[in-house]
C-alpha cells in the first residue's frame, strides 16, 4: 500500500496540473474531505459540483468542470476494472487520458439529448435453428443485434462476446471502447446477464439451446456464446468454410449469353467472389491481390469481354486489387451496353453493313463523307468517328448506330471513338490473321469483279458479231429484192 502523504500529493498535483484547478479550489475539495482519488469515487458528480461556489472566488469555470468530471468517471471505471480490490493510482490521469474521456462525456451528452444519435435496433432477433450451415448467417445476426443495444456504461454489448484473436489493428473510437471495456466488475456483470437472456431467446429453437443452457444458473452470457463460437467454429468447420470459399473462386463462371435463363447477374457473379475472398482472409488464409483478380476474370467465359480483361490485367491498379478490377470492368462493360453495342454473335453484320451504306444496294443520296476520319468535326460541331465498312466481312462487332451518336455531345463523342480506336487495335493484336483474311477477301471480289467483266467483254462481241451479221445480210437482200421491189412501186 503507497504512502497515504504521498497519496494525496499526486491527487493534489493532479488538480493542478491535468484538471486545471486553482490552489484555492483544491483547498475547498480538501475541506470538502477529498484528499484522495479514492474519495471522489464516492460522490455523485451533482454533490462534486457543489464543492464549488456558483459565483464569485472559486467559481469553477466550464472547462476544469468537465476535466473534473473526466477524472470521475476515469476513477469510476478503473475501479471496476480493479473489482473494488486495489487503490487507484491517480498519476495514470495524464492530459492525454483526460482529453479522451472528457471528448467522450460530450458526445454522450449530445446523445442523450437527441434520440437520433443514439444506436437503436427496431425488430426482432431471428432465432438460430442449430444447423451448421447456418450458423455463419445467423451468428452474424446476433453480433448485429448486440451492436446495436447500448450496457450501462453505453458501450455496445458486443464487448461482452468479444473473442481477443479477432482483435483488428486499428480501431476507431466506438471499436476503441469494445475492445478495451473491462471484462469484470459490476457494469460487465449486469452486461453479461443481458446478453444471456438474449442468448436463450436466440437459440430457442434449435439444438444450439443445450450449450445456452449449461449456464442458467450463472447467467453468464459470454461463457455460453464462446462455447457456442467453439462448438460451430473448430478445426474441422473452419477447414469446410475455407474449402466453400476457395470452391466458388475458381468454379463459378460467368456468361453474358446465359443470364437470362439461368437469372444469375453480373453483380451476383462479382460479390460471389468478394464475399469469398472476404471469407479468406477472415480466416487468415487470403489469397494475394493478383490470384484474386486472375480467378475472377478467367471465370468470366463470355469471348466478348477479352479487350477489356486484357486492360485489366495490363493497369497497374487494377491488376492486383480485386475491387478496382471489378470496377473497372463494370464501367467499360456498362459504356459498350450504354452506347448500344451487340454482342458480335447475336448482330446481323449483312443487315448492319447494308443499313450503313443506305440498303443492300447502297443508297444514292447518302453522305460519302458520313465518318470521315480525315473531317472530325461536322457542320454542327460533332465529332464524327469512322464509321464505314468496306464490306460485310470487315464487320468487327464494334459499329455504332448513328442514331445513338446522334444524341451525345461533341465530348462524349470523342471519347467513345477513341476507346472504340484501342479496342479495335487490342482485337488487332488478338488477332493477327484478320488482316491477312480482309486482304484475301478482297483478293476474292476483285477476281470475281474481273471475271464478270471478262464475261461481259465476250457477250459484248458476241452482240456486235451477230449485229454485223444481220446488217450483211440485210444489204445483201437489199440488193436483190430492193430495186425491183422500188420499180414495182413505181409502176
Amino acid at each position: 500500500m503507497a504512502d497515504p502523504a504521498q497519496r494525496e500529493a499526486d491527487f493534489t498535483a493532479v488538480l493542478l496540473d491535468v484538471v486545471g484547478l486553482t490552489a484555492q479550489q483544491c483547498n475547498r475539495m480538501t475541506q470538502n474531505g477529498i484528499v484522495v482519488i479514492d474519495d471522489i469515487t464516492l460522490l455523485d458528480e451533482e454533490t462534486l459540483m457543489d464543492v464549488f461556489p456558483t459565483t464569485g472566488q472559486g467559481l469553477l469555470m466550464a472547462m476544469p468542470k468537465m476535466k473534473l468530471k473526466s477524472l470521475r468517471t476515469w476513477a469510476l471505471t478503473k475501479l471496476q476494472e480493479l473489482n473494488n480490490n486495489a487503490e487507484l493510482n491517480v498519476t495514470d490521469f495524464n492530459v492525454a487520458m483526460c482529453r479522451k474521456i472528457q471528448h467522450k462525456l460530450a458526445t454522450q451528452k449530445v446523445g442523450d439529448k437527441s434520440e437520433t444519435t443514439k444506436p437503436t435496433f427496431s425488430g426482432t432477433l431471428e432465432t438460430f435453428n442449430g444447423r451448421a450451415k447456418d450458423w455463419d448467417k445467423s451468428n452474424r445476426m446476433f453480433l448485429s443485434y448486440l451492436g446495436q443495444q447500448r450496457g450501462v456504461s453505453n458501450i455496445p454489448l458486443l464487448y461482452v462476446v468479444r473473442i481477443e484473436a479477432d482483435r483488428p489493428e486499428n480501431l476507431d473510437e466506438i471499436q476503441e471502447d469494445i475492445w478495451t471495456a473491462p471484462l469484470q466488475g459490476t457494469h460487465f456483470e449486469r452486461d453479461n446477464f443481458t446478453v444471456y437472456q438474449v442468448m436463450k431467446q436466440w437459440t430457442a429453437n434449435g439444438v444450439a439451446t443445450s450449450y445456452v443452457d449449461r449456464y442458467h444458473e450463472t447467467n453468464d452470457g459470454r461463457s455460453a456464446y464462446l462455447l457456442l463460437h467453439a462448438n460451430y467454429e473448430g478445426d474441422d468447420a473452419i477447414q469446410t468454410a475455407i474449402t466453400k470459399a476457395r470452391e466458388v473462386i475458381h468454379t463459378t463462371k460467368y456468361n453474358m449469353g446465359e443470364e437470362k435463363h439461368k437469372g444469375s447477374t453480373f453483380d451476383d457473379y462479382c460479390n460471389k467472389h468478394q464475399a469469398a475472398n472476404l471469407e479468406l482472409a477472415r480466416r487468415k488464409v487470403p489469397y494475394d491481390g493478383i490470384s484474386q483478380v486472375n480467378a475472377f476474370l478467367q471465370g468470366i467465359v463470355d469471348r466478348d469481354f477479352l479487350s477489356i480483361k486484357s486492360t485489366i490485367l495490363n493497369t497497374e491498379e487494377t491488376r492486383s486489387n480485386l475491387d478496382n478490377a471489378i470496377k473497372r470492368f463494370k464501367l467499360q462493360a456498362g459504356m459498350l451496353h450504354q452506347i448500344g453495342l451487340q454482342a458480335p454473335n447475336q448482330r446481323n453484320p449483312r443487315k448492319i453493313s447494308a443499313q450503313h451504306n443506305g440498303g443492300r444496294r447502297g443508297n444514292k443520296y447518302h453522305n460519302s463523307n458520313h465518318g470521315n476520319r480525315n473531317s472530325k468535326e461536322s457542320g454542327d460541331g460533332s465529332y464524327n468517328g469512322d464509321q464505314q465498312n468496306e464490306d460485310d466481312d470487315d464487320d468487327d462487332g464494334l459499329y455504332i448506330p448513328t442514331k445513338v451518336i446522334a444524341g451525345l455531345n461533341p465530348l462524349l463523342q470523342k471519347m467513345i471513338f477513341t476507346g472504340r480506336d484501342v479496342l479495335r487495335a487490342e482485337q488487332q493484336s488478338e488477332r493477327p490473321s484478320a488482316k491477312r483474311n480482309r486482304e484475301h477477301n478482297r483478293e476474292k471480289r476483285q477476281a470475281k469483279a474481273a471475271r464478270t467483266e471478262t464475261d461481259t467483254d465476250d457477250e459484248d462481241q458476241t452482240i456486235v458479231t451477230r449485229n454485223a451479221t444481220t446488217a450483211n445480210n440485210s444489204k445483201s437482200a437489199s440488193s436483190q429484192f430492193g430495186q425491183r421491189s422500188l420499180n414495182n412501186r413505181i409502176s
